[in-house]
């Protein structure tokens, strides 16, 4: 695995730019993106690091979705899944990137309510 800290993200589509915490590359005998000087595939897995626990609301889920995105938009890949990981709970929830959280995020943004 190769792991990216800090990565810069955009999407000229939504918009977006910002920055991912973590991008795991996992090798992949099959499928993925190559990585120019790595041998073979890497599927691409964002990872959000969050201060507190859980929350009620969608909206570190619709970070994680945004970042996916960015990143599929900028390395022409599909993303199924992320994971955000919460310092209260040291505990890491993976998260479907689903049609729906795209959708949700693209209206959003269609709707210049990003920041």
């Amino acid at each position: 695995m190769i792991i990216s800290r800090a990565m810069p993200v955009f999407s000229r589509t939504l918009g977006l730019s910002g920055e991912c915490d973590v991008v795991e590359f996992r090798k992949n005998a099959e499928q993925g993106i190559s990585l120019r000087g790595k041998g073979g595939y890497y599927t691409v897995y964002p990872v959000e690091y969050k201060r507190g626990a859980p929350k009620e609301s969608l909206c570190d889920i619709l970070q994680l979705t945004a970042q996916a995105m960015c990143l599929e938009e900028m390395l022409y890949c599909t993303i199924s899944e992320g994971a955000l990981y919460y310092f209260e709970t040291h505990h890491r929830v993976k998260i479907s990137i689903t049609d729906e959280l795209r959708d949700y995020v693209y209206v959003t943004c269609a709707n210049h309510k990003c920041t």
